[in-house]
């Protein structure tokens, strides 16, 4: 058999390691010299290509690595996973004053988090000692205007910008701006005197990109669609929480009866009809309720696919909805034709808490994540075993907070409370310079305890099993 793979040309080599898994791929390194080079010649890196894994703060700093040691890093991070260890941190100390709506968004080079008028820009790097984890550095901190009101940040969403550093926010004025991160100086950020879109004086409460085009949608309902600045404006005609974009799909959560509805995106623009009504489970399809979290499945991922939505709901479950599914009979209560369709997946918090975001990735691209609505909670799911339970963590500080918004990477989970932006860091070599360094507050000391053998934070964590 040895004999045989040794004697296939490069090409058809190639092309069998991309299927093949880790453990055979490190079995075959050690059958003979031939294959040993083989295999670290071409095995690891068409593993990789085969697996890409949705990790920026991490994308750059592995890159720098040989292929095979990059797969050692992504299968110690998905043991890791499986066993539910992690490194918890807070990445700064808590702002002061009262409520607020904090919301964050991640490019290939920076995360930004916003919270009122104040951005925090962090940047990836790589670490001086390679064995060492991608570490995140405090770029700056900046604030938006003059702190009036009408500058209050209420989303945030990348633009795809060679260097990463250019984002959209979204403005409590109605003002959707695209602005770069990259500043120094004044520590003030001043709007560009272009703008995307203006939704006249009603809050911004989502953006969400992709490639050239932006989609946003405001609180009474205003979408607007900008395809390389040509802007289309629908009415949803009902209050609005949450949209989310995909090349040629528009999904929105909304109160109502019908609370998760999907437009289509054509050449011609956006549909003023939904083409798909998502429902919740069967035995709950008549009542209002709310969706606040949307997402799509990892690209990638073996269920990944811009046809599978995820979802957070206001009765604290996650739906999984596939657009390539049947469609579900006509209901009477809706007097529409359009298409409705059930979960083919649900997941429901033993809390039963309203579902603020939810996002999707972590190990082995195969976790569903939802932030919930007290307690600065996140919890976990693994698809591939749906029938297990899931399992729950508190954010650093137990903040009485709803957990507004995450990014869920292969090896990292970023989340933000109305306190302070957070990491959970699955990954392997994370030491204190990891993390940027943060002075916490005499009220934080007692909230904020710091583990004695690494640099991670105490936190709380719990599976749904274990709970009456």
């Amino acid at each position: 058999m040895v004999t045989h793979i040794i004697s296939l040309p490069t090409d058809v080599l190639v092309i069998i390691f991309e299927s093949l898994s880790i453990q055979t791929l490190a079995a075959l390194s050690q059958a003979c010299h031939h294959l040993h080079f083989a295999v670290n010649r071409f095995g690891w890196s068409s593993h990789l290509l085969a697996n890409t894994r949705f990790s920026p703060s991490t994308r750059h700093a592995l890159s720098l690595r040989p292929p095979r040691d990059q797969v050692k890093y992504h299968h110690l991070s998905d043991i890791a996973w499986r066993e539910e260890r992690f490194v918890a941190r807070p990445l700064s100390s808590a702002w002061p004053g009262a409520f607020r709506r904090p919301a964050l968004a991640v490019s290939h080079s920076r995360l930004v988090v916003a919270s009122r008028n104040l951005v925090d820009s962090y940047t990836f790097h790589s670490p001086q000692i390679p064995t060492q984890s991608p570490q995140i550095r405090n770029e700056t901190s900046v604030t938006l205007g003059g702190g009036a009101a009408a500058d209050v940040i209420t989303s945030v969403a990348p633009v795809h910008d060679p260097n990463g550093a250019e984002f959209y926010i979204g403005l409590a004025s109605g003002i959707i701006a695209r602005t770069s991160v990259d500043v120094s100086g004044s520590g003030t950020l001043h709007l560009p005197p272009v703008t995307e879109a203006v939704h006249l004086g009603d809050s911004v409460l989502a953006l969400s990109s992709k490639e050239d085009t932006l989609l946003s949608v405001s609180q009474n309902g205003i979408a607007t669609v900008s395809i390389a600045g040509c802007v289309e404006t629908l009415d949803l005609k009902t209050r609005a929480w949450i949209c989310h974009l995909s090349t040629n799909h528009a999904m929105f959560g909304l109160t109502s009866k019908t609370p998760l509805i999907v437009h289509a995106i054509r050449p011609s623009g956006i549909s003023t009809q939904p083409a798909h009504i998502l429902d919740p489970t069967s035995q709950d399809t008549h009542s209002k309720s709310a969706v606040f979290g949307i997402c799509s499945a990892p690209p990638r991922a073996a269920w990944g696919s811009e046809q599978v939505i995820v979802s957070g709901w206001y009765n604290g479950s996650v739906n999984i909805h596939d657009l390539r599914t049947s469609t579900r009979p006509h209901d009477s209560y809706s007097p529409s034709s359009v298409p409705h369709l059930l979960p083919v997946l649900s997941f429901v918090d033993p809390s039963v808490d309203p579902i603020y975001c939810v996002a999707t990735g972590g190990g082995s691209s195969s976790y569903v994540a939802a932030g919930l609505a007290r307690h600065g909670m996140v919890a976990f799911w693994d698809i591939r075993n749906s029938r297990s339970s899931g399992w729950s963590v508190y954010a650093p500080g137990n903040d009485s907070s709803p957990v507004y918004s995450m990014v869920l990477e292969s090896s990292r989970l970023f989340g933000v409370t109305q306190a302070r932006p957070f990491v959970y860091d699955f990954g392997q070599g994370v030491v204190e310079d990891t993390f940027p360094p943060f002075r916490s507050t005499r009220a934080e000391t007692r909230a904020l305890k710091k583990q004695e053998d690494g640099p991670g934070y105490y936190v709380t964590t719990w599976r749904h099993s274990q709970l009456p």
